[in-house]
């Protein structure tokens, strides 16, 4: 019972400072973007604050500016003091609940300018008021989201009072700029906690992975310590064959390792060490039996049978081993044929290899431990790039949108003579919504999930082709090849690397790509006519997108080849099979 509480004791203790680990890493990324947040604030209250000028009591637009001024450098002096002092985890709340403080004091100016600079008279003005207010709370959605007390102290004040401020002020054109204010800032809020969850999550995973990197390292480090008890044994096996009996001399002097000569399986003579590897204490007790029958597994057997038919040399063999107390192990042999007394023989030497197999097959599990860690994690990322990008489309680019459609509808009943501010207030906005949907193309193309592999690639190449001006010649399925959807992602960032590479280095005027699905596997082949890579590039290992790349293929059971040469083009062929092992 006792045993059982100081567990669930000891587990509490653990998920606190866990939870303490990710709360730091959360306050450091607000203050590593705290000067972002500075500048940016400067830059927009100074540019608000001339334009408003002569049109608003220029009383309250200096002492406003004044105000965020101040504000703006006392956070900037803060966030020097935090890099300088750099607290862990467990001094974090003080510089927690300033960072807090900060934000919601320049939340407090920025709502109100939305009651001290609001022009009544100058519609224009009103609109590029809302519109810079909006643009601040879209930064802090960015800059804040890594915790809710800090993008809550900033975007409340700073959607909520402009927002009550248009309620009020009674006709129909205002109140339905209102509601539009309160549903932006909503949506903001609601965009902000999803990113925020999105931060806990990825820091959660970062910590569960670091655990899971020092417990294999730990792994390693026990393999590393066998490897050095296996070859301390060596050595004093080593010692023992040197102290072996005269008449086995010349043989330790030809190896230090078990020896034994037989014709035919018969042992003839054999040294020390030989009889010790099989538990006996003496070569005496050996010499006349059939080694085949008493010392070697029936699966050895056979092998060894074939080696004497043939009579010829075959190099090392390795067999399973039966000790006199009935044990097995796993030894490494060399046989090479002699005279021996005059007649044909055979020597073999022995080597107990039983550790150095456990060794290995512990670090064939730690390579698969490692492998199936980088396929969750490339499964996680692009899960999150595929969410990140959903939400980033759907809820950013439907607000936007909505902002756009009810702002012209807004600038077509201003005056005539308002045309060019009033438009260059649209050109922002739609260069805005282009830039969400850049963004979210980039975390992740919807038409790979949408459409298929097939369109993706097609969508891939006309857009490298439009950007590099490369020719991309396609040749591609008709119709969309029927796969897995992990297959369909590995080949299409397999596919966007290969690009990359072309871009940078093959200094290509033409590339030729061609998907098709042959005997059951797929295949994607692209081939450029550049410059051609080098071989030393592509055995030196250094280069981290082609590891990725055969990472990816293989994670799937499939294979990655590159083949080039300077002048003649590089070509990159994947193969990935309809069913891989998982």
């Amino acid at each position: 019972m006792v045993g059982r509480q100081l567990r669930i004791h000891a587990a509490r203790v653990e998920e606190d400072s866990r939870r303490q680990e990710i709360l730091s890493a959360q306050i450091r990324l607000l203050y590593a973007n705290a000067n972002t947040g500075v500048g940016v604030t400067i830059l927009a209250a100074t540019t608000l604050a001339i334009l408003q000028w002569g049109i608003v009591s220029n009383f309250q637009v200096l002492g406003w500016w004044l105000y965020m001024i101040l504000i703006s450098v006392s956070r900037g002096t803060l966030a020097r003091r935090y890099r300088r002092a750099s607290p862990g985890y467990t001094e974090i709340s003080g510089w927690r609940a300033a960072f807090t403080i900060g934000a919601g004091l320049a939340g407090t100016g920025w709502g109100g300018a939305g009651i001290l600079l609001y022009p009544e008279a100058h519609l224009p003005n009103q609109v590029f008021l809302f519109f810079v207010l909006g643009g601040m709370m879209l930064g802090a959605a960015s800059l804040l989201a890594p915790r809710p007390e800090a993008f809550l102290a900033f975007l409340i004040p700073t959607g909520l009072v402009p927002t009550a401020r248009l309620l009020v002020q009674g006709d129909q054109m205002h109140y339905a700029m209102g509601l539009l204010a309160a549903v932006f800032t909503l949506a903001t809020l609601i965009t902000t906690g999803r990113i925020y969850r999105t931060v806990d999550s990825s820091l959660k995973l970062q910590f569960e992975n670091r655990d899971l990197v020092e417990d294999l390292q730990a792994a390693k480090s026990q393999t590393e310590a066998v490897n050095q008890a296996l070859e301390l044994r060596v050595q004093e096996r080593t010692v023992e064959l040197r102290e072996s009996e005269e008449r086995f001399r010349s043989l330790s002097n030809a190896s230090l390792e078990g020896i034994m000569i037989h014709d035919q399986g018969v042992i003839l003579d054999a040294n020390l060490a030989f009889a010790r590897l099989f538990g006996y204490k003496q070569p005496e007790e050996l010499i006349g039996k059939n080694g085949l029958e008493c010392l070697l597994s029936p699966e050895s057997r056979a092998s060894i049978h074939e080696r004497l038919q043939q009579r010829k040399e075959k190099g090392p063999l390795e067999v399973t081993g039966i000790r006199k107390d009935g044990t097995v192990f796993v030894a490494e042999t060399d046989s090479r044929l002699v005279k021996y007394l005059g007649h044909d023989a055979s020597i073999v030497s022995w080597r107990d290899i039983t550790e150095r197999k456990l060794a290995q097959e512990e670090r064939q599990r730690s390579m698969e431990q490692l492998r199936a860690l980088a396929a969750r994690l490339q499964s996680v990322r692009e899960e999150e790039r595929k969410r990140v990008a959903r939400e980033i489309h759907d809820q950013l680019g439907q607000v936007l949108t909505a902002i756009k459609i009810d702002l012209s509808g807004v600038v077509r009943e201003l005056p005539a003579n308002q045309g060019d501010r009033t438009s260059s207030i649209l050109k922002l906005v739609d260069e805005t919504i282009q830039s969400v949907r850049r963004i979210s193309t980039e975390l992740r193309p919807g038409i790979l999930d949408d459409l298929g592999l097939v369109d993706a690639v097609e969508w891939a190449g006309e857009d490298f082709e439009a950007r590099t001006g490369t020719k991309c010649r396609l040749n591609l399925p008709e119709d969309d090849i029927s796969i897995d959807p992990e297959q369909a992602t590995a080949v299409f960032r397999i596919f966007q690397e290969t690009l990359t590479n072309v871009a940078r280095h093959a200094e290509a005027s033409e590339i030729e790509v061609r998907l098709a699905k042959d005997d059951r596997d797929l295949t994607l082949e692209v081939h450029d006519n550049g410059g051609g890579i080098p071989e030393d590039k592509l055995s030196n290992g250094e280069s981290l997108g082609i590891l990725g790349m055969r990472e990816r293929a293989l994670l799937l059971g499939g294979e990655l080849t590159i083949s080039g040469a300077p002048g003649e083009g590089t070509t990159v062929r994947v193969r990935i099979p309809e069913a891989h092992p998982t």
